[in-house]
């Protein structure tokens, strides 16, 4: 229901009044405090102007194990797992180390992308840290200040200008850091109102070492995945949206490790401040 509505391009608002229902019901049904019955799903899609064909296709039995195993492990433990199957020999892949810059300096930001998936239990791997900032003022000067402490090579001799003309007129901006590529994304597909709209779901995960990314939720994720239309982002719709049907079963409790041997190997590689719990 979401995800239909996003694409439509609505508010809840917009869609209450499209459909005759209620706008807080609207809010507990995509919040998942409650599950509206098969009519009314169907009715509110077809208000964005989709539908939601039903059909029976083969159970993947084998598919629901290996998911429900990664949704077992915390988000620490998942990042450590993509990590070690990345298997980079140089290890420039860091993204402890670019969250843990924009910590450090305050930045409002919600984690997006490949890697929010992978926390969020999807398996697969990943080389860069996408994040959608907050425009505000002073949150964009804390964002500069982090890309400088990451020491990003040439772009030093050229800092980033980082304001909401600029970020309106590129909506996704690269930035080369020692710990790997940062993608300041400022318009996501799918969310209309970006970082505004991405907060309100999204839950803070720690990864350890006193780092803990506000990650959207599988919900955004799947929405914004499916607005791209991208062959990658197709491919991982079915896993994102399987994920949040595990996520709406009882939980299981996680499997916790203060700090993974093989991460705090990587940390302990690279020089700088840390941020402890």
């Amino acid at each position: 229901m979401r995800e239909a509505r996003l694409r439509a391009g609505l508010t809840q608002g917009a869609l209450a009044e499209r459909s005759g229902k209620d706008r807080v019901q609207i809010n507990r049904y995509e919040a998942g405090a409650v599950a509206p019955n098969v009519d009314t799903l169907i009715e509110l899609v077809r208000a964005c102007g989709f539908d939601l064909p039903l059909e029976l296709v083969p159970f993947q039995v084998s598919g629901d194990d290996d998911l429900s195993k990664v949704q077992n492990l915390s988000p620490e433990r998942r990042l450590e797992r993509m990590l070690d199957r990345a298997a980079r020999p140089a290890r420039s892949f860091d993204p402890v180390e670019v969250l843990a810059a924009l910590e450090r300096n305050y930045v409002d930001y919600v984690l997006i992308g490949g890697l929010a998936q992978v926390l969020r239990g999807a398996d697969q791997v990943t080389s860069g840290v996408d994040i959608c900032p907050s425009f505000a003022k002073d949150n964009l000067a804390r964002l500069e200040a982090a890309i400088r402490e990451l020491n990003t090579g040439a772009d030093t001799q050229h800092p980033l200008a980082l304001n909401a003309r600029s970020m309106a007129s590129e909506p996704i901006m690269k930035v080369a850091t020692g710990a790997g590529e940062l993608n300041v994304v400022c318009s996501p597909s799918g969310v209309p109102n970006g970082y505004v709209d991405l907060r309100r779901a999204a839950t803070r995960e720690d990864l350890g070492h006193g780092v803990r990314p506000l990650v959207a939720s599988t919900g955004d994720l799947a929405a914004m995945a499916a607005t791209l239309q991208r062959d990658k982002d197709l491919e991982r719709l079915p896993v994102l949206r399987h994920i949040v049907e595990l996520e709406a079963r009882p939980q299981q409790p996680v499997q916790r490790r203060s700090q993974p041997p093989r991460m705090a190997q990587r940390r302990a590689a690279r020089p700088g401040p840390q941020i402890t719990p």
